[in-house]
Protein backbone atom coordinates (compact mmCIF):
# COMPACT_ATOMS: atom_id res chain seq x y z
CA UNK A 1 0.00 0.00 0.00
CA UNK A 2 1.45 3.33 -0.99
CA UNK A 3 1.15 6.52 1.01
CA UNK A 4 0.99 9.83 -0.77
CA UNK A 5 3.20 12.70 0.39
CA UNK A 6 3.96 16.09 -1.20
CA UNK A 7 7.63 15.23 -1.46
CA UNK A 8 6.96 12.50 -4.02
CA UNK A 9 5.87 15.02 -6.62
CA UNK A 10 8.32 17.81 -5.85
CA UNK A 11 9.95 17.73 -9.30
CA UNK A 12 8.17 19.24 -12.30
CA UNK A 13 6.51 16.78 -14.60
CA UNK A 14 7.51 16.58 -18.29
CA UNK A 15 4.26 18.34 -19.11
CA UNK A 16 5.26 21.24 -16.88
CA UNK A 17 8.76 21.52 -18.40
CA UNK A 18 7.38 21.67 -21.92
CA UNK A 19 4.57 24.02 -20.91
CA UNK A 20 2.12 21.58 -22.45
CA UNK A 21 -1.00 22.71 -20.62
CA UNK A 22 -3.34 20.48 -22.67
CA UNK A 23 -2.22 17.59 -20.41
CA UNK A 24 -5.07 15.09 -19.99
CA UNK A 25 -4.25 14.98 -16.27
CA UNK A 26 -5.14 18.63 -15.99
CA UNK A 27 -7.96 19.24 -18.43
CA UNK A 28 -9.84 16.06 -17.55
CA UNK A 29 -9.62 16.82 -13.84
CA UNK A 30 -10.78 20.38 -14.42
CA UNK A 31 -13.58 19.26 -16.71
CA UNK A 32 -14.66 16.78 -14.05
CA UNK A 33 -14.86 19.64 -11.57
CA UNK A 34 -16.85 21.72 -14.05
CA UNK A 35 -19.39 18.89 -14.51
CA UNK A 36 -19.73 18.37 -10.76
CA UNK A 37 -20.22 22.05 -9.99
CA UNK A 38 -22.64 22.43 -12.89
CA UNK A 39 -24.83 19.66 -11.52
CA UNK A 40 -24.48 20.73 -7.89
CA UNK A 41 -24.93 24.51 -8.15
CA UNK A 42 -27.57 24.18 -10.85
CA UNK A 43 -29.63 21.85 -8.68
CA UNK A 44 -29.23 23.97 -5.56
CA UNK A 45 -30.37 27.07 -7.46
CA UNK A 46 -33.79 25.55 -8.23
CA UNK A 47 -34.39 23.11 -5.38
CA UNK A 48 -35.98 25.70 -3.04
CA UNK A 49 -38.59 26.47 -5.69
CA UNK A 50 -39.33 22.77 -6.10
CA UNK A 51 -39.72 22.23 -2.36
CA UNK A 52 -42.03 25.21 -1.95
CA UNK A 53 -44.10 24.99 -5.15
CA UNK A 54 -44.39 21.20 -5.45
CA UNK A 55 -44.04 19.92 -1.87
CA UNK A 56 -45.71 22.93 -0.25
CA UNK A 57 -42.95 23.68 2.27
CA UNK A 58 -42.37 27.06 3.81
CA UNK A 59 -39.06 28.86 3.09
CA UNK A 60 -37.77 27.87 6.53
CA UNK A 61 -38.70 24.21 6.07
CA UNK A 62 -37.11 24.18 2.62
CA UNK A 63 -33.90 25.54 4.12
CA UNK A 64 -33.82 22.73 6.68
CA UNK A 65 -34.32 20.11 3.97
CA UNK A 66 -31.42 21.60 1.99
CA UNK A 67 -29.07 21.73 4.99
CA UNK A 68 -27.58 18.25 4.33
CA UNK A 69 -26.23 19.55 1.01
CA UNK A 70 -23.64 21.61 2.90
CA UNK A 71 -22.86 18.91 5.47
CA UNK A 72 -22.65 16.15 2.86
CA UNK A 73 -20.27 18.06 0.61
CA UNK A 74 -17.85 18.66 3.48
CA UNK A 75 -18.17 15.04 4.64
CA UNK A 76 -17.43 13.66 1.17
CA UNK A 77 -14.37 15.89 0.85
CA UNK A 78 -13.00 14.74 4.22
CA UNK A 79 -13.60 11.06 3.45
CA UNK A 80 -11.99 11.13 0.01
CA UNK A 81 -9.07 13.21 1.28
CA UNK A 82 -8.31 10.72 4.04
CA UNK A 83 -8.69 7.74 1.73
CA UNK A 84 -6.38 9.39 -0.79
CA UNK A 85 -3.71 9.86 1.88
CA UNK A 86 -4.04 6.31 3.18
CA UNK A 87 -4.15 4.43 -0.12
CA UNK A 88 -2.36 6.71 -2.57
CA UNK A 89 -5.29 6.28 -4.93
CA UNK A 90 -6.86 9.49 -6.17
CA UNK A 91 -9.56 9.26 -8.82
CA UNK A 92 -10.98 5.99 -7.52
CA UNK A 93 -12.98 7.85 -4.87
CA UNK A 94 -14.64 10.39 -7.19
CA UNK A 95 -15.55 7.55 -9.53
CA UNK A 96 -17.40 5.84 -6.71
CA UNK A 97 -18.79 9.00 -5.15
CA UNK A 98 -20.02 10.56 -8.38
CA UNK A 99 -21.67 7.29 -9.39
CA UNK A 100 -23.57 7.35 -6.11
CA UNK A 101 -24.50 11.02 -6.63
CA UNK A 102 -25.76 10.34 -10.17
CA UNK A 103 -27.90 7.48 -8.89
CA UNK A 104 -29.34 9.63 -6.11
CA UNK A 105 -30.26 12.37 -8.60
CA UNK A 106 -32.18 9.84 -10.70
CA UNK A 107 -33.97 8.64 -7.57
CA UNK A 108 -34.83 12.22 -6.59
CA UNK A 109 -36.16 12.95 -10.06
CA UNK A 110 -38.34 9.84 -9.87
CA UNK A 111 -39.73 9.93 -6.32
CA UNK A 112 -39.40 13.55 -5.14
CA UNK A 113 -43.05 14.28 -5.94
CA UNK A 114 -44.47 11.76 -3.48
CA UNK A 115 -41.58 10.59 -1.27
CA UNK A 116 -41.90 11.26 2.49
CA UNK A 117 -40.41 14.65 3.21
CA UNK A 118 -38.00 13.13 5.76
CA UNK A 119 -36.46 11.10 2.95
CA UNK A 120 -35.46 14.18 0.94
CA UNK A 121 -32.65 15.32 3.29
CA UNK A 122 -31.21 11.80 3.22
CA UNK A 123 -31.21 11.65 -0.59
CA UNK A 124 -29.77 15.16 -0.86
CA UNK A 125 -27.12 14.38 1.77
CA UNK A 126 -25.98 11.27 -0.10
CA UNK A 127 -25.89 13.27 -3.34
CA UNK A 128 -23.76 16.00 -1.77
CA UNK A 129 -21.42 13.45 -0.18
CA UNK A 130 -20.83 11.94 -3.60
CA UNK A 131 -20.13 15.38 -5.05
CA UNK A 132 -17.73 16.15 -2.21
CA UNK A 133 -15.47 13.19 -3.00
CA UNK A 134 -14.27 15.03 -6.10
CA UNK A 135 -13.24 18.28 -4.39
CA UNK A 136 -9.84 17.47 -2.82
CA UNK A 137 -8.92 14.84 -5.40
CA UNK A 138 -9.43 17.15 -8.38
CA UNK A 139 -7.45 19.96 -6.74
CA UNK A 140 -4.58 17.67 -5.75
CA UNK A 141 -4.40 15.92 -9.11
CA UNK A 142 -4.12 19.17 -11.06
CA UNK A 143 -1.48 20.61 -8.74
CA UNK A 144 0.61 17.44 -8.77
CA UNK A 145 0.37 17.19 -12.56
CA UNK A 146 1.41 20.83 -13.02
CA UNK A 147 4.36 20.69 -10.65
CA UNK A 148 5.64 23.32 -8.21
CA UNK A 149 6.74 25.72 -10.96
CA UNK A 150 3.12 26.28 -11.99
CA UNK A 151 1.34 25.54 -8.75
CA UNK A 152 -0.47 28.88 -8.57
CA UNK A 153 -1.69 28.73 -12.16
CA UNK A 154 -2.86 25.15 -11.62
CA UNK A 155 -4.86 26.08 -8.52
CA UNK A 156 -6.40 29.03 -10.37
CA UNK A 157 -7.39 26.79 -13.28
CA UNK A 158 -9.29 24.52 -10.88
CA UNK A 159 -11.30 27.41 -9.46
CA UNK A 160 -11.92 28.89 -12.90
CA UNK A 161 -13.19 25.56 -14.21
CA UNK A 162 -15.52 25.12 -11.25
CA UNK A 163 -16.94 28.64 -11.59
CA UNK A 164 -17.40 28.22 -15.32
CA UNK A 165 -19.06 24.85 -14.81
CA UNK A 166 -21.39 26.27 -12.16
CA UNK A 167 -22.50 29.11 -14.44
CA UNK A 168 -22.89 26.88 -17.49
CA UNK A 169 -24.63 24.10 -15.60
CA UNK A 170 -27.09 26.48 -13.97
CA UNK A 171 -27.91 27.99 -17.35
CA UNK A 172 -28.45 24.58 -18.96
CA UNK A 173 -30.55 23.22 -16.10
CA UNK A 174 -32.57 26.44 -16.10
CA UNK A 175 -33.16 26.03 -19.83
CA UNK A 176 -34.34 22.46 -19.27
CA UNK A 177 -36.69 23.59 -16.50
CA UNK A 178 -38.18 26.53 -18.38
CA UNK A 179 -38.35 24.50 -21.59
CA UNK A 180 -40.46 21.89 -19.81
CA UNK A 181 -42.74 24.58 -18.44
CA UNK A 182 -43.04 26.22 -21.86
CA UNK A 183 -44.28 22.93 -23.27
CA UNK A 184 -47.01 22.95 -20.63
CA UNK A 185 -48.40 26.25 -21.91
CA UNK A 186 -47.96 29.98 -21.54
CA UNK A 187 -50.23 30.31 -18.51
CA UNK A 188 -48.18 27.82 -16.49
CA UNK A 189 -44.94 29.57 -17.45
CA UNK A 190 -46.44 32.90 -16.38
CA UNK A 191 -47.51 31.48 -13.02
CA UNK A 192 -44.04 30.05 -12.49
CA UNK A 193 -42.52 33.46 -13.17
CA UNK A 194 -44.76 34.86 -10.43
CA UNK A 195 -43.68 32.07 -8.07
CA UNK A 196 -40.02 32.89 -8.65
CA UNK A 197 -40.65 36.54 -7.86
CA UNK A 198 -42.75 35.79 -4.78
CA UNK A 199 -42.39 32.12 -3.65
CA UNK A 200 -45.17 32.42 -1.07
CA UNK A 201 -47.69 33.27 -3.77
CA UNK A 202 -48.24 29.55 -4.46
CA UNK A 203 -50.66 29.31 -1.54
CA UNK A 204 -52.75 32.15 -2.94
CA UNK A 205 -53.30 30.58 -6.37
CA UNK A 206 -56.67 29.17 -7.31
CA UNK A 207 -56.81 25.39 -6.69
CA UNK A 208 -57.03 24.59 -10.43
CA UNK A 209 -54.09 26.88 -11.22
CA UNK A 210 -52.03 25.48 -8.36
CA UNK A 211 -52.70 21.90 -9.53
CA UNK A 212 -51.75 22.71 -13.14
CA UNK A 213 -48.58 24.41 -11.99
CA UNK A 214 -47.68 21.50 -9.74
CA UNK A 215 -48.10 18.91 -12.52
CA UNK A 216 -46.01 20.99 -14.91
CA UNK A 217 -43.31 21.53 -12.29
CA UNK A 218 -43.09 17.83 -11.47
CA UNK A 219 -42.30 16.94 -15.08
CA UNK A 220 -39.93 19.88 -15.59
CA UNK A 221 -38.01 19.23 -12.38
CA UNK A 222 -37.73 15.52 -13.15
CA UNK A 223 -36.03 16.48 -16.43
CA UNK A 224 -33.79 18.87 -14.51
CA UNK A 225 -32.67 16.19 -12.04
CA UNK A 226 -32.03 13.69 -14.85
CA UNK A 227 -29.94 16.27 -16.70
CA UNK A 228 -27.95 16.96 -13.52
CA UNK A 229 -27.42 13.21 -13.21
CA UNK A 230 -26.05 13.13 -16.77
CA UNK A 231 -23.54 15.85 -15.84
CA UNK A 232 -22.50 13.80 -12.82
CA UNK A 233 -22.08 10.64 -14.90
CA UNK A 234 -19.84 12.63 -17.26
CA UNK A 235 -17.76 13.65 -14.24
CA UNK A 236 -17.42 10.02 -13.14
CA UNK A 237 -16.33 8.97 -16.63
CA UNK A 238 -13.74 11.76 -16.73
CA UNK A 239 -12.44 10.66 -13.31
CA UNK A 240 -11.87 7.17 -14.70
CA UNK A 241 -9.94 8.60 -17.67
CA UNK A 242 -7.46 10.78 -15.79
CA UNK A 243 -4.00 9.23 -16.36
CA UNK A 244 -2.80 10.14 -12.85
CA UNK A 245 -4.71 7.60 -10.73
CA UNK A 246 -2.08 7.08 -8.01
CA UNK A 247 0.12 9.45 -6.05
Amino acid sequence: MSRWSPGKSASPTPCCRSRCWPSPRIWRSNLMGACVYGAMIGSIAFLPIFLQAVRGLSPGQAGLVLLPLSVGGALGAVISGRLMLRTGRGMLWPRIGLSVAATMLVVIGTVAEFAPIWLMPILLGLTATGFGTSFPVGQTTVQVAAGPARLGAAAASVQFSRNLGAATGTAILGAVLFGGLALAGGEVAAMFARVIAVPGIVTSLAPADALALRHALVGAFSALFYTASAFTVAGAVLASRVPLQRF
